[in-house]
Protein backbone atom coordinates (compact mmCIF):
# COMPACT_ATOMS: atom_id res chain seq x y z
CA UNK A 1 0.00 0.00 0.00
CA UNK A 2 1.04 3.84 0.40
CA UNK A 3 3.78 4.52 2.85
CA UNK A 4 2.79 5.91 6.23
CA UNK A 5 2.80 9.35 6.61
CA UNK A 6 4.64 11.47 9.11
CA UNK A 7 2.32 12.19 12.33
CA UNK A 8 4.03 15.73 12.39
CA UNK A 9 3.08 16.33 9.00
CA UNK A 10 -0.95 16.61 10.09
CA UNK A 11 0.03 18.71 12.54
CA UNK A 12 1.36 21.33 10.23
CA UNK A 13 0.07 22.93 6.96
CA UNK A 14 3.84 24.68 6.22
CA UNK A 15 7.24 22.78 7.40
CA UNK A 16 10.05 24.25 5.82
CA UNK A 17 12.87 21.29 6.13
CA UNK A 18 16.28 21.46 7.55
CA UNK A 19 17.88 21.62 4.63
CA UNK A 20 16.18 24.45 2.90
CA UNK A 21 16.55 28.12 2.59
CA UNK A 22 13.16 30.39 2.02
CA UNK A 23 13.15 34.46 1.10
CA UNK A 24 9.56 35.68 1.45
CA UNK A 25 6.80 35.89 3.64
CA UNK A 26 4.87 32.94 4.53
CA UNK A 27 1.21 33.08 5.38
CA UNK A 28 -0.76 30.23 6.44
CA UNK A 29 -4.78 29.41 7.93
CA UNK A 30 -2.90 26.75 10.21
CA UNK A 31 0.35 26.05 11.79
CA UNK A 32 3.88 26.58 10.61
CA UNK A 33 7.15 24.42 11.68
CA UNK A 34 10.85 25.98 10.12
CA UNK A 35 13.47 23.25 10.20
CA UNK A 36 15.68 25.62 8.07
CA UNK A 37 16.39 29.03 6.91
CA UNK A 38 13.84 31.74 6.59
CA UNK A 39 14.12 36.05 5.65
CA UNK A 40 10.84 36.59 5.88
CA UNK A 41 7.76 36.58 8.22
CA UNK A 42 5.58 33.98 9.37
CA UNK A 43 1.72 34.76 9.50
CA UNK A 44 0.13 32.13 10.84
CA UNK A 45 -3.69 31.54 12.32
CA UNK A 46 -2.12 28.12 13.96
CA UNK A 47 0.90 28.05 16.00
CA UNK A 48 4.61 28.02 14.83
CA UNK A 49 7.19 26.39 16.10
CA UNK A 50 10.93 26.96 15.06
CA UNK A 51 13.10 23.85 15.32
CA UNK A 52 16.05 23.74 16.80
CA UNK A 53 18.37 23.80 13.30
CA UNK A 54 16.09 26.52 12.12
CA UNK A 55 17.33 30.30 11.89
CA UNK A 56 14.95 33.18 11.34
CA UNK A 57 14.70 36.74 10.28
CA UNK A 58 11.54 38.20 10.27
CA UNK A 59 8.45 39.09 12.48
CA UNK A 60 6.35 36.54 13.78
CA UNK A 61 2.76 36.61 14.53
CA UNK A 62 0.79 33.33 15.46
CA UNK A 63 -1.71 31.96 18.28
CA UNK A 64 1.22 29.90 19.69
CA UNK A 65 4.73 30.07 19.27
CA UNK A 66 7.43 28.37 20.42
CA UNK A 67 11.45 28.27 19.08
CA UNK A 68 13.96 26.45 19.59
CA UNK A 69 16.42 27.59 16.88
CA UNK A 70 17.58 31.56 16.15
CA UNK A 71 15.15 34.12 15.65
CA UNK A 72 15.51 37.63 14.52
CA UNK A 73 12.74 39.58 14.55
CA UNK A 74 9.36 40.81 17.34
CA UNK A 75 7.15 38.03 18.03
CA UNK A 76 3.02 38.52 18.45
CA UNK A 77 1.53 35.58 20.29
CA UNK A 78 -2.29 35.73 21.14
CA UNK A 79 -1.74 32.53 23.19
CA UNK A 80 1.48 30.98 24.78
CA UNK A 81 5.69 31.81 23.91
CA UNK A 82 8.32 29.72 24.64
CA UNK A 83 11.87 29.62 24.17
CA UNK A 84 13.31 26.48 24.93
CA UNK A 85 16.74 25.82 26.24
CA UNK A 86 18.51 26.03 23.16
CA UNK A 87 15.98 28.68 21.68
CA UNK A 88 17.27 32.27 20.91
CA UNK A 89 15.21 35.41 20.37
CA UNK A 90 16.40 38.81 19.07
CA UNK A 91 13.36 41.05 18.98
CA UNK A 92 10.25 42.44 21.17
CA UNK A 93 7.00 40.43 21.90
CA UNK A 94 3.66 40.75 22.57
CA UNK A 95 2.42 37.86 24.22
CA UNK A 96 -0.41 37.04 26.84
CA UNK A 97 2.16 33.69 28.60
CA UNK A 98 5.55 33.91 28.39
CA UNK A 99 8.19 30.84 29.18
CA UNK A 100 12.06 30.98 28.87
CA UNK A 101 14.05 27.56 29.62
CA UNK A 102 17.38 27.50 31.55
CA UNK A 103 19.33 28.16 28.66
CA UNK A 104 17.19 30.61 25.90
CA UNK A 105 18.46 33.52 24.90
CA UNK A 106 15.77 36.75 25.29
CA UNK A 107 16.83 39.71 24.49
CA UNK A 108 14.29 42.74 23.51
CA UNK A 109 11.33 44.23 25.16
CA UNK A 110 8.00 42.21 26.88
CA UNK A 111 4.88 43.05 26.86
CA UNK A 112 2.16 40.31 28.26
CA UNK A 113 -1.53 40.80 28.09
CA UNK A 114 -1.19 44.07 26.29
CA UNK A 115 -4.54 43.20 24.66
CA UNK A 116 -7.48 44.57 27.82
CA UNK A 117 -5.23 45.87 30.21
CA UNK A 118 -6.92 48.95 31.71
CA UNK A 119 -4.27 50.98 33.26
CA UNK A 120 -4.78 51.79 37.27
CA UNK A 121 -7.32 54.46 38.19
CA UNK A 122 -5.67 57.23 39.14
CA UNK A 123 -5.81 58.27 42.70
CA UNK A 124 -7.67 61.29 44.10
CA UNK A 125 -5.68 63.96 45.44
CA UNK A 126 -6.11 63.78 49.63
CA UNK A 127 -7.52 66.75 51.17
CA UNK A 128 -5.20 67.46 53.60
CA UNK A 129 -7.45 70.36 55.12
CA UNK A 130 -6.95 68.85 58.59
CA UNK A 131 -2.88 68.44 58.55
CA UNK A 132 -2.96 64.83 58.63
CA UNK A 133 0.33 63.53 57.79
CA UNK A 134 0.55 60.44 55.32
CA UNK A 135 3.86 58.14 54.48
CA UNK A 136 3.95 59.88 50.57
CA UNK A 137 4.18 63.52 51.77
CA UNK A 138 6.53 62.76 54.57
CA UNK A 139 8.80 60.89 52.05
CA UNK A 140 8.73 63.80 49.78
CA UNK A 141 9.13 65.98 52.43
CA UNK A 142 12.45 63.92 53.46
CA UNK A 143 13.33 63.81 49.77
CA UNK A 144 13.08 67.25 49.38
CA UNK A 145 15.50 68.37 52.93
CA UNK A 146 17.80 65.75 51.46
CA UNK A 147 18.23 68.24 48.40
CA UNK A 148 18.48 71.14 49.71
CA UNK A 149 21.43 69.61 52.04
CA UNK A 150 23.30 68.05 48.90
CA UNK A 151 22.73 71.36 47.55
CA UNK A 152 24.16 73.24 50.94
CA UNK A 153 27.19 71.19 50.97
CA UNK A 154 28.24 71.67 47.56
CA UNK A 155 27.96 75.76 48.00
CA UNK A 156 30.10 75.03 50.66
CA UNK A 157 33.17 73.40 49.16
Amino acid sequence: MFPRKDQTAKLFDIIVGKNSTIEGKITSEGSVRIDGQLTGDVISKGDVLIGPDAKTTGHIEAINVEISGEVEGNVTASGAFRIYETGMLFGDIKVSSFAIDEGGVFEGLCHINTQGVKSPARRKPVDNSLGLKNKDSEKQNDMDKNNKDAQNIKSVK
